[in-house]
């Protein structure tokens, strides 16, 4: 049994096709969670200005190693926004942690800037020109949209739909709670 599970793994196009590729969301998962752990640690216990660099430091590096880490930025921007309103822009500390992470990305925008004439290069062509819309960006997300729901059966698109609306309710619930105790 063992010589032959041997052979069958490994020929198994999986184990090959996984074999040969670099995947980063392990390392990635790695340094969004010390992001998010060193930054609201130190937010929250009041710690010296190392921890928002350190925490910058690790967010810049994992929009290093995906580009789709950009969205952590809007994760923590959201929330400090919702419990401090605009007083958090007074906030040394933050706006630290935000220059830390944009310092950590500065030699990768001079590097693409003096190679491709653009340091947004991975989000535009390889000439430096930005990549043209063929289709709106709401119409992008309509196409999605029906395109999903002619994936799935109408139940399933129903409990989504009744999920959302449920999620939404909760979250403005949160939102009124929270607004509710900071006046």
């Amino acid at each position: 049994v063992a010589l032959f599970s041997a052979i069958i793994l490994g020929v198994f196009w999986s184990f090959n096709f996984y074999s040969y590729r670099i995947l980063v969301e392990i390392p990635l998962v790695l340094l969004w969670l010390a992001t998010i752990y060193v930054f609201f640690d130190a937010y929250f216990n009041d710690k010296n200005y190392k921890h928002f660099v350190l925490a910058g430091i690790f967010l810049g590096l994992s929009f290093l190693m995906k580009y789709s880490s950009w969205l952590l930025v809007f994760i923590i921007a959201i929330y400090l926004f919702t419990t401090e309103k605009i007083a958090i822009l007074k906030n040394k500390k933050v706006i630290l942690f935000f220059v830390s992470a944009l310092i950590t990305l500065l030699p990768f925008f001079i590097y693409e800037y003096s190679l491709y004439g653009n340091p947004l290069a991975p989000f535009a062509k390889v000439t430096g020109e930005l990549q043209e819309r063929k289709v709106s960006l709401l119409q992008s997300f309509w196409m999605q949209i029906s395109y999903s729901v002619n994936l799935m059966h109408i139940v399933f698109v129903v409990a989504f739909i009744l999920g959302l609306l449920i999620s939404l309710f909760n979250l403005s619930l949160l939102y009124n709670k929270i607004a509710s105790k900071d006046s």
